[in-house]
């Protein structure tokens, strides 16, 4: 709906029947204001309705050693989630162009289904959470383009996911708090070379431990992963390229004996 020329209404509204589950209603709502050709606010809202697949979804589960024990029948997660987008496109006399999209999220989780590493080390064990989670943070995004070829695509994001139950509130297992990633690139046209730098990184989370006994630190170091590729585009009916790839962490990892 068109409430004005510059503000858009987005309703919508989904009912899905499941034999075991019964009547699944999902209503979402979006809104868009256009304050001009280079800035636009969105806003976003609505409901969620999942059946987990968890042997297909947490297969990383069945790699180890652990007995993978599901507790009673899992009742589908639900969620409620907001977000607020912000995009801001800028020209410059120039040439250059600069885009940001930044957004700020909340989701709140009933019903969700989270494994359990701690209660018994030899096991992994499957229940619905008796409480709620919470996913809530901020990303931000930048897209440069130079006229002399440069362009420059970067990102992070700042979330928290915890879990609350009987009163407690704690991280979520194996979930980062801060994820980056980026890529540039540069043309170098009298040679025919282009050079394509990307990575990601990721701070550290969460981990699982085999009790009081094990050597490990509780929690991963930052570690990212980065690659330069360089490509020679000089012959008519081929190209010609050359990458490097490293990980790099923010300090060793002691490894049990096996």
């Amino acid at each position: 709906m068109t409430l004005a020329p510059r503000h858009k209404l987005l309703l919508g509204f989904r009912y899905d029947h499941n034999n075991i589950h019964g009547n699944i209603y999902t209503p979402r709502i979006a809104y868009k204001w256009s304050v001009n050709d280079n800035n636009i606010i969105r806003l976003n809202a609505g409901t969620g309705f999942r059946v987990v697949n968890l042997f297909t979804e947490d297969h990383a589960a069945l790699t180890g050693a652990r007995d993978v024990i599901v507790e009673d029948d899992l009742k589908p997660e639900k969620s409620y989630n907001a977000n607020l987008n912000f995009v801001r496109k800028m020209h410059f006399n120039s040439g250059t162009f600069i885009g940001l999209d930044a957004t700020a999220f909340y989701t709140w989780f009933t019903n969700r289904i989270v494994p359990d590493y701690e209660s018994n080390v030899e096991q992994i064990i499957y229940s619905n959470l008796n409480g709620h989670a919470i996913s809530k943070g901020i990303s931000l995004n930048t897209d440069i383009n130079f006229v002399n070829g440069l362009k420059i695509i970067a990102g992070g994001t700042l979330m928290e996911n915890t879990l609350t139950s009987n009163g407690k509130t704690e991280q979520q297992m194996l979930t980062e708090k801060f994820t980056g990633t980026w890529a540039v690139s540069y043309k170098v046209q009298p040679l025919h070379l282009s050079i394509d730098y990307t990575g990601n990184v990721y701070s550290p989370m969460r981990l699982p431990l085999l009790g009081d006994l094990d050597p490990r630190s509780p929690s991963s170091p930052w570690w990212s992963i980065q690659n330069i590729q360089f490509t020679y585009n000089g012959f008519k009916k081929m190209e010609l390229y050359a990458g490097i790839k490293t990980c790099s962490t923010g300090r060793p990892l002691k490894v049990l004996p096996s």
